[in-house]
Parts: structure tokens; sequence; C-alpha cells
């Protein structure tokens, strides 16, 4: 049977209220309704599930604020303790819908509640903020080379047009960012009564749940971070140091593989000598994505983003041959990872214009841009290294797509410096990762973590990004961990052949 898409739900789903608890008075206007579960979460879902809409104020300090509702979905697996500490999971990567039918079986494996939040703007919340302006013009843009002056601007005005018809549908652009989204995780505890709870985080949404333990006073008890992004790295402008991060660790796992360096010997040497080649001159590609052929110009910066987006699937559609399979597309021909990526998740080629590569999930149906874009303008750092003059031949190529003026046409105040600056917690961590990924390098989560004073991290030497939707071995780390989270976590016998690093 083929599931609704988010934006089908939203389209059918009817909101019949069937209780409702208030908010604590000094946060007026904060409610909880439960509702029948829509069907893009019972098709999903097989444990006990119930659902509810927090209500809260779009714009926090303005007494006209008009409220928005944010999905919960609960659940609860067969034998969960009673009166134990539920999990809450704040999404699946920033701008990206939940993916509720990935992340219920977690109740199950720790053997507690889990709740899931979608996240302000996203998923099943209601506004979401989508921008079909910028899907609709994604095929003219990846015709053109990345730094095309007309396509350039053809996308900053899909993205300023979005903007427009958000605004004068009286959006607050500027209330969907990270700050507001800790604020509605605290309310929802709040409206539920619930005193204490752990969080899980994956990818980009792991700013909500740092942002949470920031202002925390007690009532998180553990935290997980599956391939976190830390508040104070900017991933446009460090994009290129870490995708050549992850192509060094590529080409370290081919080199240990007798198979693979019989076969490719020069993995790294080939990636700049294919870069040079496609700067130089970019080459055109017809794509099969399903239902229709797809012109695609490869030039540096697509190049790299296919590999990005490739590298961070290791573990899951790469399988089982990921790494031979990866470096044999970047070594037999420029146009391989491209015709790769297509043939394994064409969705990341038909979603928004400069979108695949930049974000981990890039399917149109699932990505909330205009979410995207008022984090960046608000919450991200801006850093020389974003501009070409930083001389790193990946950060070169991959500037020349638009990101760096996406603000121009999206005009909102940026956050407080704070928000950028380092979180420093006692509270239990669990940091976990992937040897590939390009979004989340095990050095970057090595540092973030260091400033956890109680913090574990532990990587994954098979996979790229969202370890514990690929591993098990993980998986069962963490499941042994939440236990206790004040000690180390233990090392199964799963991870005692190299294939988990562990630190802190």
């Amino acid at each position: 049977m083929i599931q609704p898409t988010v934006r089908g739900a939203l389209a059918v789903l009817l909101v019949t209220a069937a209780c409702t608890t208030e908010g604590d008075p000094s946060r007026p206007g904060a409610t909880y309704a439960e509702v029948p579960c829509p069907g893009m979460v019972t098709a999903q879902i097989l444990l006990e599930t119930s659902c509810g809409y927090l209500t809260v104020p779009e714009t926090r300090g303005d007494a006209e604020s008009r409220m928005i509702r944010l999905l919960v979905t609960r659940v609860t697996p067969p034998g969960a303790r009673v009166g134990g500490e539920p999990m809450l999971v704040v999404g699946t990567d920033l701008a990206a819908a939940t993916g509720y039918g990935g992340v219920a079986p977690m109740a199950e494996r720790i053997g507690r509640e889990v709740i899931m939040l979608d996240a302000r703007g996203t998923g099943l919340s209601q506004p979401r903020l989508d921008c079909p302006e910028v899907d609709e013009v994604a095929d003219v843009v990846l015709a053109a080379p990345s730094s095309d002056d007309r396509a350039r601007e053809l996308f900053l005005e899909a993205v300023g047009g979005c903007h427009r018809r958000l605004a004068e549908g009286g959006v607050d652009v500027s209330a969907y960012n990270v700050e507001a989204m800790a604020a509605d995780a605290d309310d929802l505890r709040r409206a539920l009564g619930i005193e204490a709870w752990g969080v899980t985080a994956l990818g980009t949404t792991s700013r909500i749940a740092l942002e949470m333990m920031r202002r925390d006073r007690g009532h998180i008890s553990e935290v997980v971070l599956d391939a976190p992004e830390f508040p104070q790295n900017d991933p446009v402008a460090e994009a290129g140091r870490w995708t050549e991060a992850a192509i060094d660790e590529l080409a370290a796992a081919c080199a240990a593989d007798r198979r693979c360096d019989a076969r490719f010997p020069t993995p790294r040497s080939r990636v700049r000598d294919v870069l040079d080649q496609v700067q130089a001159g970019p080459v055109p590609a017809t794509v099969d994505v399903g239902t229709e052929e797809l012109e695609v110009l490869l030039d540096g910066s697509r190049y790299l983003l296919a590999l990005r987006h490739l590298l961070s699937v290791i573990g899951h559609r790469l399988s089982p041959d990921g790494v031979v399979g990866l470096v044999a597309a970047i070594s037999e021909g420029p146009v391989g990872p491209v015709e790769l990526l297509a043939s394994l998740e064409p969705n990341a080629l038909t979603g928004p214009a400069h979108c695949f590569g930049y974000l981990p999930r890039c399917d149109a149906a699932e990505v909330s841009m205009g979410v995207h874009y008022s984090l960046v303008c608000h919450d991200a750092l801006r850093s020389p290294e974003l501009q070409p003059a930083s001389g790193h031949p990946y950060a070169v190529a991959l500037a020349e797509g638009p990101h760096d003026e996406v603000c121009g046409r999206w005009p909102m105040e940026a956050a407080d410096p704070s928000m950028a600056s380092a979180v420093r917690s006692d509270i239990p961590t669990l940091v976990l990762g992937g040897r590939f990924d390009p979004f989340a390098p095990p050095e970057i989560l090595r540092e973030g973590a260091a400033l956890l004073s109680r913090s574990w991290v532990a990587t994954s030497s098979d996979h790229g990004h969202n370890v514990l939707g690929a591993s098990e071995c993980l998986r069962e780390i963490r499941n042994a961990w939440v236990e206790n989270p004040t000690r180390a976590p233990s090392q199964p016998a799963c991870a005692t052949d190299g294939g988990v690093d562990f630190s802190g």
C-alpha cells in the first residue's frame, strides 16, 4: 500500500479534540489536546499509539501572536515500566518530517514511552513552511552550472517568493528557530505533567536538544545524539573540510580492503582529478529518476554534493559493498556518482533546488525548506571559510552554491550571538556517529562532546549519517546505556571486533 505523503496527510487530516491540559500559567497559551492519530502515523506504527496537538504562540512575548499547533505522537510498548521516564524525540533532521515508523521501535527497544514532537513548521504541524516555489525551479537549476547567474537568480527569486507568500499569509518566519523549538519542547513537558525525561535527537535536530540542555533546570535525565550538529559549527562554511575528512576515511577504508586497494589504489587523488576535470568542463548527464529523465550538469560543486550524499548513506542504501561501490563510482567515470545517486534515491535529485548534498534529506514531500531558510538566516554562523578565497578546493567548489545569498531574500533578524556559543553541560550524554559522515564527522563529534562533562562518543566504522537507523550494534549500546546513563556505555560483543570506536 502506498503511504500518503506528509502534504497529502495534512490536506485530509480532521482534527477532533478529545481533552485539553493547560500548560504552566507562566507560559500562557500553551495547551495540549488529544486527537485521533493521522493516517500517516497509524500506517507506520504497530505499537499502541496516541496523538495530540501542542498549541503554542507562534511568537513568544507577543501578546497578539497567533497560535500554531505541533503534532505529538506517543508510543507505549508492551511491558513498559510504570512510572518510568519517557524519551522525547525532537524530530529527524531539522526541516524534515519526523520518521514515525523509523522512530517508534525505540519504545520497545528501551522499554519506555517514546514521545515524538514535530518541530514547528515541519511534518504534520500547522502551519507547515513548504516552499513549492523552490521545488518548481529545481530542474532548471540542475541543468545549469552551479555558478550560473540566471539559474542563481531564478532560485533566489523563488526563495523570495516563498517568503512573501508565507508572510502575506500571516506567518512570522522569524519565529521558526532553534530557541523557539526548544521552548516548544519545554512547554510540552509542562503540559503533559512530566517532571523529567530523556531526549533523543538526530542530525541537525541536535541543535534543539543542545539548546534544551543549555537552559535545563534538572528536567533532562539523559541525552542521546545521533550524528549531532553543534551550534558553534557552521555546516555550510565547513562543508568542504568535512567532505574532505569523509573522503579521506573512504580512501583509508579502501586501502585496508585488499580487493578495493587492488582495483582502486588512489581514490583520494582520483576525487581531486575528477573535481578538476568537471570544474574545467562540466559534464551533461541524463539521469533516470523513475517516472522521468532528468538533465543534470555535473560540475565540481554538484560532483562533491553527490559524493556527500553517497557518503552519508554508506551502511544504509549502499550495503553490502558500500565502500567498494562508492570508490568504483568515483574511479570509473565522472558521471558515476550522479547515476548511482539517482538509482539509489531519486527523490534526492527531484527535491527542492540546492538541497541535495547540503541537507541529509531532500524529498520534496518531506522537507520544509521555509524552516531551513529561517534556521540558516537566524541560527547558523556565517564564516569567511564560505568564500572561495579560502583556497580549499572543496570549499571553492561548494561555495558556488547560492546559500550565502539566501538571507538577502529571506529577511529576518539573526539570533543573539549566544545561541551560536558552545553548550557546556553535565547532563549524561551519549554521542553516536559514523566514520564516513560528511555532515557530522567523528572529529567534530569529539570536539563538541569534550565540552559535555559526562559524555561518551561511539562511532561506527561501517556507516555514514543516522547510525541508529542502520547499526544494530549501536542500538544495542544505546538501549543498555539509557538504563544507567551515569556510567560509560558497555561494549557488547558486536563492538569488540573493531566495528565501534569508543572515546570520552
